[in-house]
């Protein structure tokens, strides 16, 4: 095996290449997606007793801690609609495929919301 990879390095190394960049891109979207807001912990969470806190509701928890991102089209095909990262938070089992038919859906819900959660 290690020899016929030796062997055939010059047919792999675009795939092995390309496959890279694809995982480094994914990963930036996906830290655009999570790390750009106020953690909150398990315990802060819970133990909120505060009438007025912004996240009180799974909701609420779902669209303050994440946010989708736009790339256009492609890419969002591309990646597999993972640029909807509120939808997928709301709904993590519905196929990825599914998410932009629920997306003005959300959006609505969270537009309507007391707390006014648009993201």
């Amino acid at each position: 095996r290690i020899m016929l990879s030796i062997i055939f390095w010059d047919y792999q190394k675009y795939l092995v290449i390309a496959a890279l960049l694809g995982f480094f891109y994914f990963a930036f979207v996906g830290s655009l997606n999570h790390f750009h807001k106020e953690m909150i912990t398990k315990d802060q969470f819970f133990n909120s007793s505060s009438s007025d806190s912004k996240i009180d509701t799974f909701v609420a928890l779902q669209s303050q801690t994440v946010q989708n991102t736009d790339h256009g089209d492609i890419v969002d095909a591309l990646l597999g609609h993972f640029t909807l990262h509120i939808e997928h938070h709301l709904f993590p089992l519905m196929p990825r495929r599914n998410l932009p038919r629920i997306s003005n859906d959300v959006m609505e819900l969270l537009k309507q919301s007391d707390k006014n959660l648009v993201c």
